[in-house]
């Protein structure tokens, strides 16, 4: 079985680089993880991509673990002030 060589590209600025095994879709300017090719390595030769670093790797990864917490804590919220509006609603029932 042979493993495939990923790499997290970054594209320069105000590059649009396409990524041909994705039906050409652009990646994205905070870049995406890909299968390293011929194609991805003449584009580094010209300044069209990067290649994130280790430091770069921490950060994302970082901020990718903060944006879930947050997003858990405000389905979290969500999900309470659905909780509370439904009390009050039954409360208002009762009262009425």
């Amino acid at each position: 079985m042979t493993t495939q060589d990923r790499r997290y590209i970054i594209p320069a600025k105000d590059a649009l680089v396409r990524d041909p095994d994705m039906s050409m879709t652009p990646i994205p300017p905070e870049g995406r993880e890909v299968v390293w090719s011929m194609e991805w390595q003449r584009a580094l030769h010209f300044g069209d991509i990067s290649i994130e670093t280790e430091a770069q790797k921490a950060k994302r990864e970082q901020r990718e673990e903060q944006d879930r917490k947050a997003a858990e804590q405000a389905e979290r919220d969500r999900q309470r002030q659905e909780r509370e509006a439904q009390k009050a609603a039954q409360a208002d029932t009762k009262a009425g």
